[in-house]
This record gives C-alpha cells, sequence and structure tokens, in this order.
C-alpha cells in the first residue's frame, strides 16, 4: 500500500479492528536473491556447455585394422567334455575382456588359438603357452568335468600365460623345482612324520629369534620354577605374591579432575579384572608418594595410576605396595569392551593369567608384579582368562572367555578391553614425595573413623605429621627411594634385534 494512497476510513476499517499484517523477513529476501542468482550461474554454465562442440576422443593406437591383429583369432572348447556352450561362453568372455585386449594392443600380442585343458591333462598346470602364442590352454573346469572355476581366477592365468610370448618358458630348472615340490607332497602324505621333520628342520629366522645376545636371559628350567614359587603364594621380601585384602580408600577435592569420559570407561572397563578393585579419582596436590603410602597402610596390595593426556590415557603407573618397585608404562592402541566387535560379556570371577614372553631378568621382574594383580587361585568356573603377551618388549593385553565346544578343542572370544604396554622405567621402593614442606590434608576414612580413634586416636593425622616431621628432618620421605632399577633411552636399542624383556 503506497503512502497517501488510501486511508483506513476509506478502506472501511472502523476502530478497534483487528489487522494482520503478512510480512517477508529481510533474511529469507536475501536467500531468495542468492538462489536465484545461484540458480542463473548454473544456467550460464549449462549454456556453455552446450554451446562448445563435442569432445574430441583420443584416437587409439594405431588403426583400426592394425589392432585387429592383436587378438585372439580362434576359440575352441575341449569337444569331448560335457557343457561345451558354456564352455565357448567363458572363453568369448575371455576373449573379448576389455583388459584383456588392452594389454595386447599395448604389447602388440597375438593369440592364434584359445582352448581349454581336459582335466587329466598336465594336472599341475593351470595354463598352458604353446610356441609364444601359437596357442593357450586354460584350465577352466574343476576337477569334475562338470564344473568350472571362477572368472577372475582364469582371467588372472590368462595374463600369466599372455606374459610367456616375451619372457618364454619357465625353464627346466622350474619344472625339475616342481617335480621335486609333488614328489615330496606325495610322500608326505603317505608319511605325516617327514612334514612335522621339514617344520622343525626349515625355521624362518625373525627378528625375535635372532635377537641380540642378553647375559640377564634366565634358562626356561629356571624362570618356570620362580614363577611357581611366586605362584604357591610365597611372600618374598618386598611382598611380592601376597595376596592381601582390599580396604576402603575415599579421597578428597576430586572435583577439578577431567572428567573424560573414554577416561573413566577405560577405568571401569580394566576394573573389572577383579571385583574387589576399588578405582578412586586422585585429587590436586595428592602426590603418588603420599597416596601409595596412605594405601599401604590401609592394607592394599598394589595401586595402578591412569595418566591422560588431551582426554585419552597415554601411561600406567604400577606401584606394587608396600615396598615396591614401581613401573611406568606407555600405554598404546587402546580399545574397549564395546569397541569390540563380537565381544562377550564379563562377569565377576577371578580370571587366569597366560604370561608368555618374558624371558630376562627384567622381564620376569615385570611378568611378576602382574601376577601380583591377580589372586592366586582363579575361579575357573568363569572361563575367563587374561594374556599379557611380551613381543619385542611391547606387552600385549587380551581378556577372553574360553568355550569347551569339543574334548580336544576350545574356542575363545574376546571379551576386552585391549591395549598394548611398553615400560619406560623401573624404580626401586615408592613414588617420591616431592612437596614434603606443604603437605596436603590427610585422609579421611568415614566407615572406620568411629572404630580406629577409639582403638589408636587419630592415627592418620599423627602418621602424617610423623612422616612430615621425618621428612623434613633427613631431607627424605622414609621408606622411598629415586634409585631406578632401569630406565630406557634411544641410545639402548642399539640394532632392531636389541631387546630387553
Amino acid at each position: 500500500m503506497k503512502r497517501g494512497a488510501t486511508t483506513l476510513d476509506r478502506a472501511g476499517l472502523k476502530n478497534s479492528t483487528k489487522i494482520t499484517i503478512i510480512g517477508t523477513p529481510e533474511k529469507a529476501i536475501e536467500l531468495m536473491h542468492k538462489a536465484e542468482a545461484e540458480a542463473t550461474r548454473r544456467a550460464d554454465i549449462l549454456r556453455a556447455r552446450e554451446s562448445r562442440g563435442p569432445t574430441k576422443v583420443r584416437a587409439e593406437m594405431g588403426s583400426s585394422a592394425g589392432n585387429a591383429q592383436f587378438q585372439f583369432h580362434r576359440i575352441e572348447p575341449h569337444a569331448n567334455l560335457p557343457n561345451p556352450i558354456q564352455a565357448r561362453s567363458l572363453l568369448t568372455k575371455l576373449s573379448t575382456d576389455p583388459a584383456i585386449l588392452n594389454i595386447m594392443r599395448v604389447h602388440r600380442f597375438a593369440v592364434g588359438l584359445l582352448t581349454e585343458l581336459a582335466p587329466h591333462e598336465h594336472p599341475h598346470l593351470l595354463g598352458l603357452n604353446v610356441n609364444a602364442g601359437q596357442s593357450i590352454l586354460l584350465r577352466i573346469r574343476t576337477d569334475a568335468y562338470d564344473g568350472f572355476r571362477t572368472y577372475n581366477e582364469i582371467r588372472r592365468v590368462l595374463c600369466h600365460e599372455l606374459t610367456h610370448n616375451v619372457y618364454g618358458g619357465h625353464g627346466d630348472d622350474a619344472q625339475e623345482k616342481l617335480k621335486r615340490r609333488l614328489a615330496l607332497k606325495e610322500a608326505e602324505r603317505k608319511d605325516p612324520s617327514l612334514k612335522k621333520k621339514r617344520i622343525v628342520a626349515n625355521v624362518p629366522k625373525t627378528l625375535d629369534n635372532t635377537r641380540d645376545f642378553n647375559a640377564t636371559i634366565i634358562p626356561v628350567g629356571t624362570a618356570l620354577t620362580h614363577s611357581e614359587e611366586v605362584g604357591d603364594g610365597d611372600t618374598d621380601a618386598n611382598g611380592v605374591g601376597s595376596t592381601l585384602a582390599p580396604g576402603q580408600m575415599d579421597t578428597e577435592n576430586t572435583e577439578n579432575i577431567a572428567n573424560d569420559e573414554f577416561a573413566a570407561h577405560f577405568d571401569t572397563t580394566a576394573n573389572d579384572f577383579d571385583p574387589e578393585k576399588a578405582p578412586k579419582k586422585r585429587g590436586h596436590g595428592f602426590e603418588m608418594g603420599r597416596i601409595a603410602g596412605w594405601a599401604a597402610n590401609r592394607g592394599y596390595g598394589a595401586m595402578i595410576v591412569v595418566n591422560e593426556d588431551t582426554k585419552k590415557p597415554n601411561a600406567m603407573t604400577i606401584v606394587h605396595l608396600p615396598e615396591g618397585p614401581t613401573a611406568y608404562f606407555r600405554l598404546t592402541s587402546i580399545q574397549t569392551t564395546a569397541q569390540i566387535s563380537g565381544h562377550a560379556r564379563p562377569s565377576p570371577h577371578y580370571p587366569e593369567l597366560v604370561l608368555n614372553g618374558f624371558v630376562t631378568r627384567l622381564g620376569i621382574t615385570v611378568g611378576r608384579l602382574f601376577q601380583t594383580l591377580f589372586p592366586v587361585m582363579p575361579e575357573f568356573e568363569g572361563r575367563q582368562v587374561v594374556t599379557l603377551h611380551n613381543q619385542r618388549d611391547f606387552l600385549f593385553f587380551r581378556r577372553h572367555r574360553y568355550a569347551f565346544r569339543s574334548s580336544e578343542k576350545a574356542a575363545l572370544q574376546e571379551i576386552g578391553p585391549r591395549f598394548t604396554l611398553k615400560l619406560r622405567s623401573l624404580k626401586k621402593g615408592l613414588p617420591v614425595v616431592e612437596n614434603l614442606s606443604k603437605p596436603p590434608p590427610a585422609l579421611e576414612f568415614a566407615s572406620d573413623e568411629e572404630e580406629s580413634a577409639k582403638a589408636h586416636g587419630d592415627t592418620e593425622d599423627t602418621s602424617a605429621q610423623a612422616v612430615t616431621s621425618a621428612s623434613e628432618k633427613k631431607g627424605e620421605a622414609p621408606g622411598i627411594s629415586n634409585d631406578f632399577e632401569w630406565v630406557w633411552k634411544p641410545e639402548l636399542e642399539t640394532t632392531r634385534r636389541t631387546f630387553f624383556l
């Protein structure tokens, strides 16, 4: 409605009359203009393409008359075999295959006859090139006369036979080698012990069985005896092999900890190995050395700390309590249970533990450290097994459930999670407490507060003050060592065959 054209009274609108004004927003108008401009641009492009002439296709090599000679001139299936029509159709498809024809034109191949091999002719061959392309015979049938092999397999053999137009046959050496292999195969079929001897004698060389000499490698018998002693529940000076009852430990000031979903799920999944383990988040100001001391006083046998970087776990520290050692691992290739296809559901049963590939003194020490994380007597009704496989100093962690399908074989179904560890350092004792002047507030145990106060008074506060005062006098925390048994350095790996575990 233009200005001055009319008024509301002239339009017949009285007072208190409702008027609905409909309009288009400016953004919608701008979008409409942009759509119109885009449609105009596309129309211009299409008109420009139509105005151009047809695209000229690059002419093929030589004239069509010259390329006609580089092909299969004759096709003949075997006359005395069943399904000749199907055999001719398969040979015709091979002779007109665009890829085959392109190869023949580029290399200027010409084949006089393309036919088939009968099942009884040259049983050890899949194809035969006679006189550099005079005729090519292909085994297109299976051992049964009325069956045919797959097209891709036959075409692959045809490409191989075409190369003999240039390079000739395999030679007498290849035929002799083939005859020896066939004779050996027949002899092993009659006497299976010959195959076992051949496999034992022909061991391939790998990085594992050609590793550099390491003076700390322990003989197999000694390592097994040492593992059996630990498995029987004996306790050494450091408490390795002991099965302490887990306690309950609470931490304070955990509201500032990054709550990453992936790290939390990894922590929850790893907790399924032992239902009695208690995962806790570490608050700011609580050093690992102090937490390890508090955990040892509460009866814990080990402490695992998972470090994260950019919201993803990247390292793992395992502390054996109460006197160490402390192992630091790099953590990679993590896959949680939910990320494993066809995974099984975990159960609260204690799993079995399989340690494989730990042969040096350092490796056996690391293996015993992992032994302390699992109960000595597993619950076999759960049919769960945890495998820690050491290969080239990489520790591959897997957890499976096995099912007895028969009396001879057992099937495995992975439960998860799976991850890879690489040892970076092994330290004697517990982690060092760096900040001794300003210790964090002592831990409070709500469940045992009244009982502990009656029996021992405020034991936690007094022990914390005693540790602090003794540390300030001596300059170091008691029971804590900064001596490393082994630290990885790049200069240690002199060759690809240097391994330490």
